[in-house]
């Protein structure tokens, strides 16, 4: 995303968070809960830009904006979610960051 320029869950290609996560080799997840659950990966992503601060203003940026979003909290809070995995860029004044969740069958 930060070098082309875009935020979205999935990329310019088309892959979604799960194509992504197969392509990188990582083992079945699925994502909800036990009423409800499918083949997946759980995707949070934030972008800024601007005075960013520092990398702590960042990170609380960040989480402040994801806690305040109701499916962006639930992907957090969700007990079922057993590994995640965090990414983040910053180019120029731009910021970047992507969290991903999974949950092992």
């Amino acid at each position: 995303m930060a070098n082309n320029n875009y935020f979205s869950h999935y990329t310019l290609g088309g892959l979604s968070p799960t194509d992504r996560a197969i392509a990188a080799g990582y083992p079945g997840c699925k994502v909800g809960t036990t009423v409800y659950s499918n083949y997946g990966i759980g995707e949070n992503i934030f972008m800024e830009w601007g005075n960013l601060g520092t990398h702590s203003d960042i990170a609380h940026s960040a989480f402040n904006a994801w806690m305040n979003s109701s499916g962006h909290r639930a992907n957090i809070l969700d007990s079922y979610y057993v590994s995640e995995g965090i990414g983040c860029a910053i180019v120029g004044d731009r910021v970047y960051i992507t969290e991903d969740f999974c949950m092992p069958f």
